[in-house]
């Protein structure tokens, strides 16, 4: 096996890569001078960890774990060091990270905090918001669905994500755009599907009949 991949089908500098984008992503809206105070390390070495430049130790990784409230093991799975295990999407909300140098413009960046903390919360009420879901898309139990949607965390939710969106529309921004940088595919559709439920059928192009 070449030296510079591994089981899991990444090399040792794309592991590098996605730990150093993991970092930057989990730090916002910390600067890097500031982690780099909280750890004892000066910016610079903050700004090479950021772009892979070094093999980071456990210890280092952990520590800014705990710095970024993180659950332990996060950054490496997010790297490739270790395997995702498989569980529900609500605990896995968070996608690969974006590659280094592929940071958002200024008003992108300015809306990514809903997305994050988005995150959190679907750990918590994610099993909610999948059996609102799944009551949808069966369409066999309106009260039922009814009785759900009108509990507080779920409104809570439906009115964030609708302020949000106001914010998008207000920046000139498409909240999906900002929405994937951050939070899952999977959970996205199933947040959706909870609160508003399946999309509209495209209405079928007009045709002009000359007679």
């Amino acid at each position: 096996m070449n030296q510079a991949s591994d089981a899991l089908g990444r090399g040792w500098i794309e592991r590098r890569m996605l730990l150093g984008a993991a970092i930057r992503r989990s730090r916002h809206p910390l600067p890097q001078a500031e982690v780099g105070r909280a750890v004892g390390r000066p910016q610079s070495c903050v700004s090479v960890w950021e772009k892979g430049g070094i093999e980071l130790g456990i210890d280092r990784v952990y520590e800014l774990e705990e710095l970024f409230g993180l659950r332990h093991g996060e950054l490496l799975e997010a790297a490739g060091y270790v395997e995702v295990p498989d569980v529900a999407w609500w605990c896995r909300a968070q996608p690969t990270p974006v590659s280094p140098g592929a940071g958002a413009d200024p008003p992108m960046e300015n809306l990514t905090d809903f997305p994050r903390l988005l995150v959190g919360w679907l750990r918590e009420h994610g099993p909610l918001v999948e059996a609102a879901a799944l009551l949808r898309e069966r369409a066999q139990d309106p009260l039922a669905l009814q009785f759900l949607l009108e509990c507080g965390r779920l409104i809570e939710l439906r009115l964030a994500w609708d302020l949000w969106a106001n914010r998008c529309a207000d920046s000139e921004v498409e909240p999906s755009e900002v929405m994937e940088r951050t939070v899952s595919p999977t959970a996205v559709e199933r947040c959706t599907m909870a609160l508003w439920g399946p999309p509209a059928p495209a209405r079928p192009a007009l045709r002009l009949v000359n007679e």
